[in-house]
């Protein structure tokens, strides 16, 4: 029998630590000392809170609008102090009480999130106008803006929550969007106002569901390939306003058949499902206003979308198949928000999208000879947008109609062009007259420029015309040999600079000076470049394909946590050295060195290591013996002298992931695995001399998912019930072989392999696996946001209500 552990109760804050928290929310701009009177009241709703600090927070986001002493004297005097049950509840309803109505409907609407689930503010907002929830009562003010008022005040409430997400772990030249979730106690307070009315599912097991008086039904679980039929019935639920539909498993049929009866849906969100198609009876909604078809498979969208006048917002991100939009879309007179990312099938814009006069978001625009630059002119945008085949706008002038400078909503710009090897000087020199045209409003925070051809950056980057950059990506300029002055950037913390052959130093007496505030930095295949600035903050670096000066200089930065190199074929060990403050390093990446044999004595002993992954290092023949006792996830890859793992890793109690790849000489795992307390994930790949799985992997009952391929003695013995191993692994959740799932009991929400890695390995795993692995003009693990995804295997997508936290 398991026995039974004793209770523990948690005690409260201290009540000065309670007082902090509380004075943070009631008093944000510290001027405390301004209210004496309140400040005493303040103190004794502290005491009442009895150190909860979610308590604490609601109470003082509440009182921050409020400055009377009568108000202030009423939260404290309130009833719901002499209730004898639990007093968190009761006081988030009284917090809840306060809250105009508005910010109600708002607030109550997103337990459609799912408890525990994340969701991002513009996103959020979007749904609310699709619903109706904002109103615009100001001349000049978009809904938009009154939406965001709305969410940034339900965060200073404590109702929102932002996830907290570490910096440098952030893909390198990506736009950011923070997300959000509800504190579960604040999930269950939402959900009693909106039980009927809302209704969500995340089940493992539902045989019918009762729409009755549901409103708005999201659905999110991993479980079902195919849902029942009840289900997906929807003959009751013609009065749906919402629906969210979020299940790579879900058949097209089962989610289309009837979805034409729901005509007064206003949110149809079929993300990540299984779909290719829409039928044309889609026209038929009406009331639609919000679509999100993003993670999808299709290819076309029907003529009959078209027709949706009161649609607001399409998302299409990440529809890698898509090739085409409908030619109509001009007809949409209330779009605002197009949203087209990591599409590479689609070549061209519809035409006249000038004529989408309300149109604030338009995250792509292709430029093509049809459909020129200068559609952009009317379009007041915000946010981000990528410009792309800049080689087509032949007349300069096109470019400088567009008035970029004059979009101060716009945050972000990619300008990118189609490389060509072979332009000649007339087209380089009118690249650079356009990229001239293009200079964006001061208040541009993110910038990238891409496969330009020209040979000097603009004068607006050069002179500092966008003082506020906050991250800039220089990608395939090859013909370029000075970079802009980055140090009188005061605002930047993220610089890709990228596959620039010809670039050969920094800004004139840029070596001489610092960028005091760059806190991740990626340099790839720039071998002339041997110099590099002081980086007193950088806390992520990449160094990848550089001249090996380049290597010298991480000596010099005591701050880094996360460090990738490689590239660096005639490099026989690691500096000793290398690594200046080896305590703070989190993750360490090394591939593609191909006569790497050794690694330096400061990898021994990285006492704060999590993640360490060695990728195509062909000449290593052993791993350390040392001292990396939080190491949680180690990944060898493509290292064919390897013939057995050191000892020291099965005495590694933290270590939840272990991903073993092209290991040709590998011939058995020891019997001390069974001592890996903590792993919870194992991939063999391309091990074919491994015979057979040691008998303690039984004791390891922590292991949710073993992943096997391309190893042809471990697929035998691993046959289900049949296999001579299969009591060894018969209690793992997921099973996996040769991408066959034999076994799948997961927890709900739960995916196999972390997601960098799974990532990765799909991309691998999805070719030959005999053929030899990509090498540095591949993107190794370390950076696997970067790689050309097309030919990838589809990786589901977590659904909201299980995207990792």
């Amino acid at each position: 029998m398991m026995g039974t552990l004793p209770t523990h109760h948690l005690e409260g804050l201290p009540e000065e630590d309670c007082w902090s928290l509380f004075k943070q929310r009631a008093f944000p701009n510290r001027d405390e000392e301004t209210y004496p009177d309140l400040v005493l009241i303040g103190r004794e709703i502290v005491k009442k809170c009895k150190g909860v600090p979610l308590v604490a927070k609601v109470l003082g986001g509440l009182l921050h609008y409020k400055r009377s002493g009568r108000e202030w004297l009423s939260i404290r005097n309130d009833e719901i102090w002499e209730l004898k049950e639990d007093q968190i509840m009761p006081t988030l309803r009284l917090s809840y009480s306060h809250l105009p109505s508005q910010l109600k409907q708002c607030f109550t609407y997103c337990i459609l999130f799912h408890k525990g689930g994340t969701f991002k503010q513009e996103e959020v907002i979007q749904m609310w106008i699709a619903q109706g929830l904002i109103q615009s009562s100001e001349e000049g003010k978009l809904m938009e803006d009154f939406g965001a008022e709305y969410f940034d005040e339900l965060c200073w409430r404590s109702f929102f929550q932002e996830e907290v997400r570490d910096y440098v772990h952030v893909p390198f030249y990506t736009e950011v969007e923070p997300e959000y979730k509800m504190h579960d106690l604040i999930y269950d307070l939402a959900k009693s106002f909106r039980r009927t009315e809302c209704l969500t599912v995340k089940a493992r097991r539902m045989e019918r569901v009762l729409f009755g008086k549901t409103r708005h039904f999201s659905f999110a679980s991993d479980e079902w390939r195919i849902l029942p039929t009840d289900l997906m019935s929807f003959h009751n639920a013609q009065k749906l306003r919402t629906l969210i539909l979020e299940n790579r498993r879900i058949e097209e049929h089962v989610i289309l058949e009837d979805i034409s009866r729901l005509t007064c849906l206003r949110v149809l969100i079929l993300s990540s499902s299984n779909i290719k198609t829409l039928p044309n009876s889609i026209g038929e909604l009406k009331h639609l206003r919000f679509l999100d078809l993003s993670g999808t498979d299709i290819e076309t969208l029907p003529e009959s979308i078209c027709t949706l006048c009161n649609l607001q917002t399409l998302k299409l991100l990440f529809c890698r198949n898509l090739r085409e939009l409908p030619n109509n879309m001009w007809k949409m007179i209330s779009l605002r928000h197009l949203e087209i990312r990591v599409s590479s099938r689609l070549t061209e814009m519809p035409a006249r999208i000038s004529k989408l006069s309300d149109l604030q978001t338009l995250t792509l625009f292709i430029v093509s000879k049809e459909n020129g630059i200068d559609e952009l002119r009317d379009l007041n945008l915000r946010g981000h947008i990528n410009i792309k085949n800049l080689q087509d706008v032949l007349n300069p002038l096109d470019a400088d109609k567009v008035g970029l400078r004059e979009k101060h909503k716009l945050s972000s710009l990619r300008l990118s062009w189609e490389y060509s090897h072979d332009s000649t000087a007339a087209e380089n020199e009118n690249f650079e007259r356009v990229i001239e045209s293009l200079q964006p409003h001061s208040n541009l925070q993110s910038l990238s420029i891409e496969n330009y051809m020209g040979s000097r950056f603009p004068h607006w980057l050069m002179h500092l015309k966008v003082p506020n950059l906050v991250a800039v990506s220089l990608i395939n300029c090859k013909r370029c040999k000075i970079l802009p002055p980055f140090s009188q950037l005061h605002h930047l913390k993220d610089l890709t600079i990228e596959d620039m052959p010809d670039l050969e130093k920094w800004s004139s007496d840029e070596r001489s000076q610092t960028l005091p505030h760059i806190k991740r930095l990626k340099i790839r295949n720039c071998p002339k470049l041997s110099q590099m600035p002081h980086l007193p903050s950088v806390e992520n670096l990449t160094l990848n394909g550089c001249n090996e000066m380049l290597l010298m200089s991480i000596r010099n930065y005591t701050a880094i946590t996360v460090l990738r190199i490689g590239g660096f074929p005639e490099m026989i060990s690691l500096p000793e050295g290398l690594l200046k403050n080896p305590t703070l390093i989190k993750e360490l990446y090394i591939e593609d060195c191909p006569k790497l044999k050794s690694l330096s004595k400061d990898v021994h002993d990285l006492p704060a290591i999590k993640s360490l992954d060695l990728f195509n290092c062909g000449e290593v023949e052993s791993l350390m013996e040392g001292h990396l006792n939080s190491l949680a996830c180690l990944g060898v890859y493509g290292c064919p002298k390897l013939a057995a793992l050191p000892e020291s890793l099965y005495k590694l109690t933290t270590l939840k992931t272990l991903q073993l790849y092209r290991l040709p000489e590998l011939a058995s795992l020891s019997e001390e695995i069974g001592n890996l307390a903590s792993l919870e994930e194992l991939l063999i790949a391309d091990c074919p001399h491994l015979l057979s799985l040691p008998a303690s992997l039984q004791k390891v009952t922590t292991l949710q998912s073993l992943r096997i391929a391309a190893c042809p003695s471990l697929e035998r013995r691993c046959t289900k019930e049949k296999g001579e191993d299969w009591y060894k692994i018969a209690h793992v959740s997921y099973i996996e072989i040769n991408g066959q799932r034999l076994q799948e009991v997961l927890e709900l929400g739960k995916t196999p392999c972390c997601g960098a890695r799974q990532f990765q390995l799909d991309y691998h795993l999805s070719g030959s696996v005999g053929e030899p692995a990509p090498t540095s003009g591949a993107r190794g693990l370390g950076d696997s946001t970067n790689h050309d995804v097309s030919g990838l295997v589809k990786v589901p997508a977590p659904s909201r209500a299980s995207r990792p936290r």
